[in-house]
């Protein structure tokens, strides 16, 4: 199986090409290390200056069996148009310069609380793929579970697998399968704008102000990252909903069988042949899930492979990524 991001153009990938700022890139490389989804996602610019609009068609023209004698009936398929807009994600740091200076290395203590600002950033970047919403709170994006949270109306309603018929309770969590392409699913950055966490540290010494309205000099940073999440083919989104944390059993006695659910997942993904399958769920889930294994007697369906340098768990040859945002407090989806 191709490496991850071998079939199409990652953040990284675009930060690169489209700015040699060496500061950049190293923010890029940074975000990857610490946040699996941004090493696995597809990007694309959007045509929108907020956002991406997607054209997806609906249905496909009907064809006639012609006899002799007789005309064909003329058709035409139909499409729909949506738009996904962007969020901007924004940070300010501020290091009192001469708390900075304390240390004996300045920039080295600016990188410091810098990696700090990158980890608050890739939490919620992972946590909003995921739960974000739109609804309520306009200036966020759309994230994956808002999608699909109901079957009842749901256009993606055959993408959502319950893993638990008695499910019940606010402690059930998710597995995620990810069918990544930039014609599937993929994250967009505003149409013009540069993608990935933008951080920019020439800002020079400025007097800002305390809680209690006293003024000091302190180096600031300012921090964009402008994103969103496109879904442009249902087919390539896969919620294992309902599983139970507080019914679960390792040996099958109760709550959800993992291994059965995700091979029904497999199946629901239209075609893997031009996309990155991915498994996404959170430590208690991945931990549930090799018992399961273990009491089926069927260890041999997990495999760590290689992965650019890393050892990654696959399941079925799709790689398993661990996200601590994916809660265990999510609400029975009916």
């Amino acid at each position: 199986m191709a490496a991850i991001g071998a079939l199409y153009t990652t953040l990284q990938d675009i930060v690169k090409r489209t700015d040699p700022n060496d500061t950049i890139a190293k923010v890029a490389e940074l975000q990857d290390k610490v946040n699996p989804i941004v090493q696995d996602m597809a990007w694309r610019e959007g045509n929108l200056a907020t956002g991406h609009q997607v054209t997806a068609r609906t249905s496909l023209p009907s064809l006639t069996y012609r006899k002799f004698n007789s005309g064909i009936v003329a058709s035409k398929s139909t499409t729909e148009q949506y738009v996904e807009t962007c969020a901007m994600l924004t940070g300010l740091s501020r290091v009192d310069t001469d708390l900075a200076k304390l240390n004996g290395n300045e920039a080295a203590y600016r990188r410091d609380e810098d990696i700090a600002f990158t980890k608050a950033f890739n939490i919620e970047m992972a946590n909003g793929f995921f739960y974000s919403t739109t609804t309520g709170t306009p200036e966020k994006y759309q994230g994956l579970a808002p999608r699909l949270n109901v079957t009842s109306g749901n256009v993606a309603a055959s993408q959502i697998i319950k893993a638990d018929a008695t499910a019940s309770g606010a402690d059930q969590t998710s597995i995620w399968l990810i069918g990544w392409s930039p014609n599937t699913v993929y994250g967009i950055y505003p149409k013009g704008q540069r993608a990935g966490l933008q951080m920019e540290t020439d800002l020079p010494k400025q007097l800002v102000t305390d809680a209690n309205g006293n003024q000091y000099t302190a180096w600031v940073t300012k921090w964009v990252w402008n994103l969103g999440l496109c879904v442009e083919d249902w087919r390539y989104v896969v919620r294992i909903c309902n599983i139970d944390t507080s019914a679960w059993k390792e040996d099958l006695s109760a709550g959800a069988d993992l291994v059965m659910r995700m091979y029904d997942a497999v199946a629901a993904i239209f075609e893997m042949l031009t996309v990155q399958p991915v498994f996404y769920m959170n430590r208690a889930c991945f931990s549930m899930f090799n018992k399961q294994l273990a009491k089926k007697g069927t260890v041999n369906l997990l495999e760590w492979l290689d992965r650019g340098g890393q050892r990654v768990a696959h399941f079925l040859g799709i790689p398993i990524r661990i996200v601590d945002a994916i809660t265990s407090t999510e609400a029975v989806v009916v």
